[in-house]
Formats: structure tokens, sequence, C-alpha cells
């Protein structure tokens, strides 16, 4: 069986599962990161997530939070 019906969330659990080791990102957020990245599947209105576009999305914020740091150093 592939890992997206194994392993595959919706926003909500990844939020939910995340929360339970104290980190705190909302569905929203979740759900909007996958989508500027294109990083999920889609079954209708269904969003799902693996883990490995997970662990891809939370690279993408922290890479695009050193560059927006660095960029207000150099603009500051």
């Amino acid at each position: 069986m592939s890992e997206l019906l194994t392993k595959g969330q919706t926003p909500e659990a990844w939020s939910e599962a995340l929360q339970e080791h104290g980190v705190h990102v909302s569905p929203r957020l979740i759900r909007s990161r996958a989508h500027q990245s294109g990083n999920f599947y889609k079954i209708g209105r269904l969003m799902l997530l693996t883990p490995d576009q997970m662990e891809a999305l939370i690279k993408s914020s922290a890479s695009s939070t050193v560059t927006d740091n660095t960029q207000e150093k150099i603009d500051g």
C-alpha cells in the first residue's frame, strides 16, 4: 500500500500531531504553505500530506525565515 494511503494526514491531523510535541502550527498555515509549494495531494476537497511532504514544508519554511531575516539585516 502506498505511503499516501498509510501515512497521509489532513492539515488538521498534522497540526494536532505537532501540538503533542509542543509545536503550535494552525491547519490553515499548513494548508497555505502546502498550496504555495504544491506539496500535497487532493482528493475532492480533502487535502492529504505525507510525512515527506510535511518535512519539505518545514524545511522550506525554515529556509524562507532565514532568507527573510537576512534580508531584514541587509535592508535595516
